[in-house]
């Protein structure tokens, strides 16, 4: 019998867990690749100070309150690198004569213990709870770190095709250092932006997460020129102009795959802020069924199949209308198609597409092209966004003259769409011969599966959503999984508008958009907050993204 058996059997005997709950714990333990006694915790079998307890007790380990603990020497705090703290959640607490008092969660891990004993100690591992050793780890080690040891880990990689490589070396000036580190791990953690906000006494680096901001880290106001520009080099800016707004573009490679990165830079008070906008294709063209819940996508599906017309897609910025039109592309894409894209910019390559970018300074703006591409026979035209009354008409011409249009344009509803294409001014008529679907959207953040919890509906809110007061919601407790936020991942919420013979008498007589909302809801369509209420009654996602994205 090994150690981990007879850890399993000592914890049924003591009668601190039944076998169908250690079955349930092994097997989210062997898919995270965390402790068993963490697995066990986190789910909620034992009580957190009981493990503990039974641990100290069993196998001879003292237990300690780390934040009871003053005066740690900053040397000690030194032996151990800031990153391989925070990975294996260990603190070392002294040390004399190379031997390391070491708090550790799970001092059962001999795996993380040889780690350190490699480093040229030896180890006395304590107990400690986790909440203790996070909150310790965040004190002695601060938000910033110390770059060098949070950077120490990183693995080179190589140059090749003249594509930049993100790598960290010892040798290298820190300012790189800094940039490549947070640049890899926002990349890792999924982050759609980069915020680097010079403030008054720091700089504050942020991730935009599932469209939510979360402030990272912030290192010396002494690094922030360097860091800037460091990031002003890979995207080909002028590093002397420092008055002016910049925007540039850099691709960079991690771990054999390409990244493209949006670049832009912005004056404030305290220094240029930068945001970086993370293009990653990876995930990019998904699957309509993915998309779109079964209600909504054989309506979908049978009008981007349509020969000719116009389909527009509203919602904000970072609602997710660039993955639905090109997951659209994706889906009516084929050899017998000519499909051609005017973008500003192109933010991702599609293969077997013919992309074009605008560039306003020399004349070549959305209209333009458009135009020529009218004389380049195409079947289906995809338009960056509708932003003006001569870009709306030539994309309406393009309609007319049997081509499949498709493209963005902000509003925030579906029936929105028709009065914003009136106040720009393009006749009635125009709109109800070429517009056959209006789209909005939003992207809702989705429930952590690993720490969904179940509760009960509150009164006010069951009445104001008009579902009944006996219903049960979920949320995210928060969990190593999805880094204690209780989210993971997002989906998208659709309000799918056809331009029918009823819809199309409302737009003649020019009625307002509540009129031709009205209307299309009796005839059967669902709303963004309808479609949100699904998804929070199906466990899917939160009544507070309900309330986020929804009016």
């Amino acid at each position: 019998m090994n150690k981990q058996e007879e850890l399993e059997q000592m914890l049924i005997e003591a009668e601190l867990i039944s076998k169908e709950q250690l079955e349930n714990a092994k097997k989210k333990w062997q898919q995270d690749k965390e402790s068993l006694t963490r697995t066990l915790v986190s789910k909620g079998f034992v009580d957190e100070d009981k493990m503990m307890e039974f641990l100290s007790s069993r196998l001879g380990v003292a237990k300690i309150n780390l934040s009871k603990v003053i005066g740690i020497d900053s040397k000690i705090v030194g032996t151990i690198p800031r990153l391989m703290a925070q990975n294996y959640l260990i603190f070392p607490v002294s040390e004399r004569k190379n031997l390391l008092i070491l708090a550790m969660v799970d001092p059962l891990n001999t795996s993380i213990i040889e780690k350190v004993t490699a480093m040229g100690y030896q180890v006395n591992p304590v107990l400690v709870a986790e909440e203790d050793i996070k909150n310790t780890i965040q004190r002695y080690y601060g938000e910033g770190g110390i770059v060098e040891d949070i950077l120490r880990e990183i693995k080179p990689l190589d140059k090749e095709d003249g594509i930049s490589e993100l790598r960290v070396e010892e040798e290298e000036a820190p300012a790189i250092n800094i940039v490549n580190y947070f640049l890899i791990e926002a990349i890792k953690a999924g982050a759609s932006d980069i915020h680097i906000e010079s403030c008054e006494q720091d700089v504050c680096i942020r991730y935009r997460i599932d469209g939510v901001l979360h402030k990272i880290s912030s290192v010396g106001k002494h690094l922030q020129n360097a860091i800037i520009s460091r990031i002003k080099i890979m995207s080909n800016l002028n590093i002397t102009e420092k008055r002016l707004p910049q925007d540039g573009r850099a691709r960079v490679r991690i771990e054999e795959q390409g990244i493209d990165l949006r670049v832009s830079i912005t004056p404030t008070i305290f220094g240029e802020k930068v945001v970086m906008r993370i293009l990653d294709s990876s995930g990019l063209c998904l699957a309509l069924e993915r998309l779109f819940d079964p209600d909504i996508l054989p309506v979908y599906h049978e009008y981007i199949h349509k020969p000719q017309g116009f389909i527009l897609i509203s919602g904000p910025t970072g609602s997710g209308k660039t993955t639905t039109l090109y997951s659209t592309l994706a889906a009516v894409s084929s050899v017998e198609k000519n499909i051609m894209t005017v973008e500003d910019p192109v933010e991702y390559v599609l293969a077997g597409i013919n992309q074009q970018q605008i560039r306003p300074e020399i004349g070549m703006d959305f209209t333009t092209g458009l135009r020529s591409f009218l004389r380049q026979d195409p079947d289906i035209i995809l338009i960056g966004e509708i932003r003006d009354r001569e870009t709306a008409e030539v994309a309406i011409n393009a309609a007319l003259t049997g081509h499949l249009v498709f493209s963005t344009i902000h509003t925030n509803n579906s029936s929105e769409i028709v009065t914003r294409l009136l106040n720009m001014g393009v006749e009635p008529f125009l709109i109800t011969s070429t517009l056959i679907m209006g789209v909005a959207q939003r992207l809702v953040r989705t429930i952590c599966p690993r720490c969904k919890e179940s509760y009960p509906v509150n009164q006010d809110i069951a009445r104001t959503l008009g579902i009944p007061e006996e219903t049960i919601l979920y949320r995210g407790k928060g969990c190593k999984y999805c880094k204690e936020i209780g989210y993971r991942g997002r989906t998208g919420i659709y309000e799918v508008l056809v331009i029918n013979e009823t819809i199309k008498n409302l737009i003649v007589d020019r009625e307002p958009a509540h009129t031709i909302e009205r209307v299309a809801k009796d005839n059967g369509m669902i709303t963004l907050r309808e479609a949100a209420i699904k998804k929070v009654l199906a466990g899917i996602t939160t009544v507070e993204e309900l309330y986020r994205v929804t009016s």
